[in-house]
């Protein structure tokens, strides 16, 4: 007797159960918004490389009008930006330090947060110094606030990991950087 009523109880639960199942099956599901792929936005590497040009060839107001608009206000604005930006620069030739180009890798990640879109573009640049030629490692954040027409950067290594969330708050929580790598040395 009482195994028949085990087996009963054990039956009215996997019933119950199937039911259950088959009702969340049925019901409708939010569809998840399709993954973001920089094919859907081709200004961001055409704008993210010459970015990264106007920074090489000194074109230091270019280089701001290309740079995350909050960053180049809290350093005092574009003026501010660009001086002080062509002094560190002349700081660093004046220490050997010279940058000789860059390699722009596809975005590996586009987000959408808070009306803006986030994405993460690895860069490798190749620098002089006294001590040799280094390729270099860093990534840089692009910013779209009209769904991707136009972007704005900045660099990680500028402001380290942890300093990202200063920049661009919350939202670098869910952007995936990739892993930090040392320099190469190249040749002497």
């Amino acid at each position: 007797m009482w195994l028949r009523l085990v087996i009963v109880v054990i039956l009215a639960a996997v019933i119950v159960a199937c039911g259950q199942h088959k009702v969340s099956q049925s019901a409708p599901q939010a569809t998840p918004e399709p993954p973001l792929v920089a094919a859907n936005y081709p200004s961001l590497e055409a704008q993210a490389k010459e970015c990264k040009e106007a920074f090489l060839r000194k074109d230091f107001s270019r280089y701001a009008d290309l740079t995350y608009t909050r960053w180049v206000e809290a350093t005092g604005g574009k003026e501010r930006f660009e001086k002080n930006l062509a002094r560190d620069m002349k700081d660093a030739e004046a220490t050997g330090l010279k940058y000789l180009s860059f390699t722009l890798d596809a975005p590996s990640q586009i987000i959408r947060d808070s009306g803006n879109l986030y994405a993460v573009l690895p860069i490798h640049m190749t620098v002089r110094s006294r001590d040799g030629t280094f390729r270099s490692y860093d990534c840089m954040i692009g910013v779209s606030s009209d769904d991707g027409h136009n972007w704005t950067f900045f660099d990680v290594g500028a402001f380290g990991r942890n300093g990202v969330s200063v920049v661009i708050g919350e939202v670098a929580n869910k952007l995936e950087l990739p892993p930090e790598k040392k320099p190469v040395k190249l040749s002497e």
